[in-house]
């Protein structure tokens, strides 16, 4: 697994309120999006990696519960992929690449 990621985030805290249903800005995290918000920072461009997330994180919830978390996320990408191995293009002249997108719900659970 690549190590040197990054996370992504919206301007608005995550809701599954009927209300903010159609809000994209709640929902969707690319830039094209974002970059729409009152309050984007072009900056910081609502994008950490890995290493400023995983250290905010541990800030607040301690480096065990952050190692298991991490453990999960790299357990979730594994075996999906392992799931899906024998449909996988398999070609020695080129390679694929893959992302996920992980939320992590309060509890510190990767989906």
């Amino acid at each position: 697994l690549y190590r040197s990621g990054f996370a992504r985030f919206s301007n608005h805290r995550f809701t599954m309120e009927k209300a903010d249903i159609t809000n994209t800005l709640v929902h969707l995290t690319n830039v094209a999006i974002q970059k729409t918000a009152a309050n984007y920072d072009k900056e910081q461009g609502c994008k950490w990696d890995l290493r400023a997330m995983k250290l905010f994180l541990v800030s607040k919830h301690g480096q065990d519960p952050i190692n298991a978390l991490l453990l999960d996320i790299q357990m979730l990408v594994i075996l999906s992929l392992q799931s899906v191995q024998r449909v996988m293009m398999n070609d020695r002249h080129c390679f694929e690449l893959y992302g996920y997108d992980v939320m992590i719900d309060n509890d510190l659970k990767p989906w």
